[in-house]
């Protein structure tokens, strides 16, 4: 009897455990722990993006007036440059053994010089004594007749001198300006783009050598037929190159557009900005202004429409929203308000009017936890 009490006992709390279990189950509601971020609505500029390349229509290409051998180029590829800065010299030593060689002759035509010009000052005076002494009948024509002739030598040997001292004197000029022929400067303000001559080479006179551009730099880039009419001249726009964000001011718009790629080219104008010729870059420039809320990609799931979740009332909220423009790891997007509460951390599994709790988050060994401060 005592057994069958005992049976009946135990069968009993297990009928009562097991429905004590289930209605656990049912009334257990399950809390999502979300962290949300309060939503800011403003203006955005929506821009075009395009891809362009650095440019310059300023070249110039330098060149010796002479043929010669190159002595140094004090220049590299890309080097900066201003007005009148020396970047390459040819080899002087012929021109410097012809110009010691014209003071040399200057030096004998000033010493020729100035024994002629003694005799002629001694033969000038003879001459007005002996002109004064035929007058007066003491000597013979044929004596003044012969110093009138010594007269004339000396004049020409002193005009002789003269000239070999101008001559000298011309060639001494001429080598020295040639010498400072043999200095190559740059006649711009700018950057060096290419040296074709390297030291010890020949080089021909009106041959190029050195190649710099100016330091104002275009980009250019192409738009298509829908952008071409957004872009006027001195709309700036932003290039990007690297970590830089450089204006630019648009100087050119071409009214045909390109055979091949049917675009329109467009050059902007960028001054004193270091970035090198050929470069690829990033343009971009504003097409409209939308207003929105800005808030991550991640945020949004996708379905029939776009959506997101907010927290009203401690309950999750499904917003249908529309994708405005995409910023990066962000998007501009409408169909939310200002101080509405956006989930962006817990979406997984949650559910329509699900209850949550917000929490303060932290990223802790490359997993979030929550904190309940």
């Amino acid at each position: 009897m005592n057994k069958k009490i005992f049976c009946l006992l135990i069968i009993f709390m297990i009928i009562v455990s097991g429905c004590s279990s289930e209605k656990v189950i049912e009334n257990t509601s399950i809390i999502k722990r979300v962290k949300v971020q309060e939503i800011a609505v403003d203006e955005h500029d929506i821009f075009i993006e395009y891809n362009g390349i650095i440019i310059s229509d300023e070249i110039t290409k330098l060149a010796f007036k002479y043929s010669g051998k190159v002595d140094k180029v004090m220049v590299n590829d890309n080097d900066k440059v201003e007005e009148n800065q020396l970047v390459m010299t040819l080899d002087t030593n012929d021109i410097i053994e012809s110009l010691n060689a014209n003071k040399k002759d200057f030096e004998l035509a000033n010493s020729e010089y100035a024994k002629a010009l003694n005799s002629f000052k001694y033969i000038d005076d003879k001459l007005k004594k002996m002109e004064l002494l035929f007058n007066e009948g003491s000597i013979s024509k044929n004596d003044l007749d012969d110093i009138k002739l010594q007269y004339d030598i000396a004049k020409s040997n002193l005009q002789l001198s003269k000239s070999n001292i101008d001559k000298a004197n011309i060639g001494i000029t001429s080598l020295n300006k040639t010498i400072e022929d043999y200095n190559l400067y740059s006649n711009i303000n700018g950057e060096i783009i290419s040296i074709l001559a390297k030291e010890g080479e020949m080089v021909q006179a009106g041959y190029p050598v050195v190649i710099v551009n100016e330091n104002i730099k275009k980009v250019s880039f192409g738009v298509t037929q829908n952008d071409y009419n957004k872009l006027k001249i001195n709309d700036e726009i932003d290039v990007y190159f690297n970590d830089k964000v450089i204006s630019a001011k648009i100087v050119e718009i071409s009214n045909l557009p390109d055979k091949e790629s049917r675009t329109y080219e467009i050059k902007a104008q960028m001054e004193n900005i270091d970035i090198p010729l050929n470069s690829i870059v990033k343009i971009k420039f504003s097409d409209k202004k939308v207003i929105g809320a800005l808030i991550p990609i991640n945020t949004i799931v996708s379905g029939v429409t776009d959506f997101v979740f907010v927290v009203e009332d401690g309950k999750a909220k499904m917003k249908d929203i529309e994708i405005l423009n995409i910023v990066k790891d962000n998007v501009i997007v409408s169909g939310i308000e200002a101080g509405e509460q956006l989930v962006i951390k817990g979406m997984k599994g949650l559910k329509k009017d699900q209850e949550v709790k917000i929490l303060r988050w932290y990223y802790e060994k490359n997993n979030w936890n929550s904190n309940r401060k």
